[in-house]
């Protein structure tokens, strides 16, 4: 994210900034008016924590009035946001256990079936890419618009040893980033 540009909605508002230092002068004039400070005690003691403290509130009361005014001039950013890219990755377990025929007429067709529907009901715009788990992870089709490669992938998906499903998570997110 890149700000480029700060702008404000009510910037006749941060006219009232001026109150701030206009306070700051009306209570020095003020406190130079009714305070007389001995300067012996203050060079023997130094000054004592209360009257240290004693500008806070003023200090406080000044920040939030500042910050009230900044807010309510209501400032905006225009933020540069990367570019979407519009891009899906299918992982495709072709794990030996895909063979069984719990589901009719084997886990690994009606999966393949589930994946061409999926691609079908896709915009034409959107890429679509293939990542085939067994005990490795491969990319068997970048991500495409052109859905003839994508189904001759998915058609040339072969069944093998062991399972890596992790790792074909870690290879579609590698394809897509």
């Amino acid at each position: 994210m890149k700000v480029s540009e700060i702008s404000w909605i009510w910037p006749q508002l941060l006219w009232l900034l001026f109150l701030v230092p206009l306070i700051v002068v009306i209570f020095l004039r003020h406190r130079r008016q009714s305070i007389v400070i001995n300067p012996a005690d203050t060079w023997l003691t130094g000054f004592s924590q209360s009257q240290r403290l004693a500008h806070l509130p003023l200090v406080l009361l000044l920040i939030g009035l500042a910050v009230l005014v900044l807010a309510s001039a209501r400032p905006q950013a225009v933020l540069m946001m990367p570019q979407r890219v519009d891009a899906v990755m299918l992982v495709l377990d072709t794990s030996g256990s895909m063979r069984a025929d719990d589901i009719a007429p084997s886990r690994i067709e009606a999966a393949t079936n589930a994946l061409r529907k999926f691609i079908d009901r896709q915009p034409p715009s959107m890429k679509v890419g293939l990542v085939s788990v067994a005990s490795t992870a491969v990319v068997a089709q970048v991500p495409t618009t052109d859905r003839e490669a994508l189904f001759t992938a998915l058609d040339g998906i072969a069944l093998q040893r062991g399972s890596a499903l992790g790792a074909g998570i870690a290879v579609a997110l590698a394809a897509i980033l």
